[in-house]
């Protein structure tokens, strides 16, 4: 299939690469052109430079392509408005292209879900100035993608960890109201419950959220 990832620049855009790769897919990455040097060349790799609040560039790059997985993260060098304003941009040019499928990492916490954290994961989210700062616009973001008319899936995450540990076998929670088990989450594992996700369509129209078992 035809994946285009938002986010190649971070950590989880990159395993989502090498991962969708690893499959048989073929991966578009659609990155600043400042993180161009950090990007490994793969077969089955094309590489968009651009600035996702382009939506020129953005709907380029969205051409010929099947499923879209967003992973924006307000760690790249951009204001939390920039990044909403992006997944506008992303929806906008799926809809112009007839890309139905989207899968968007987002956080718990992001609207009604700080419940759906266990314990030390919400005295963590008390306690941290940059989670409660970017909390307000994942939840814009969320709501965007629900109201697009695509057939998106959001995925909340706890705190994600360079852990090796790879793990098919995740916690899963459908209910804000039902707590995950653990604080964090493997990056491996997350990247590979996104692009199972994406790929064989599970969890249309629905947010998930996602914790290691």
């Amino acid at each position: 299939m035809n994946i285009l990832v938002f986010g190649a620049e971070n950590k989880i855009g990159k395993h989502l690469i090498k991962q969708a790769i690893q499959q048989g897919h073929y991966v578009t990455a659609f990155l600043p052109s400042q993180y161009l040097p950090d990007i490994v060349p793969f077969p089955n790799l094309s590489v968009h430079a651009g600035d996702t609040l382009n939506y020129e560039a953005v709907e380029e790059a969205m051409q010929g392509q099947e499923i879209v997985i967003e992973a924006l993260m307000q760690e790249s060098p951009r204001s939390v408005a920039l990044i909403t304003e992006s997944t506008f941009n992303i929806i906008k040019a799926m809809r112009v292209n007839k890309v139905k499928r989207i899968v968007m990492l987002s956080q718990v916490g992001a609207a009604d879900s700080l419940r759906q954290g266990p314990f030390f994961y919400r005295l963590g989210m008390y306690f941290s100035a940059k989670s409660k700062s970017v909390l307000p616009d994942k939840t814009i973001r969320e709501a965007y993608v629900q109201k697009s008319g695509l057939e998106w899936t959001i995925v909340r995450s706890v705190n994600i960890t360079n852990s090796k540990k790879f793990k098919k076998e995740l916690d899963v929670s459908t209910s804000p109201a039902i707590s995950l088990r653990k604080a964090s989450v493997a990056g491996s594992s997350l990247v590979w419950f996104l692009l199972n996700t994406a790929i064989h369509n599970n969890y249309i129209n629905r947010i998930i959220g996602i914790s290691d078992k």
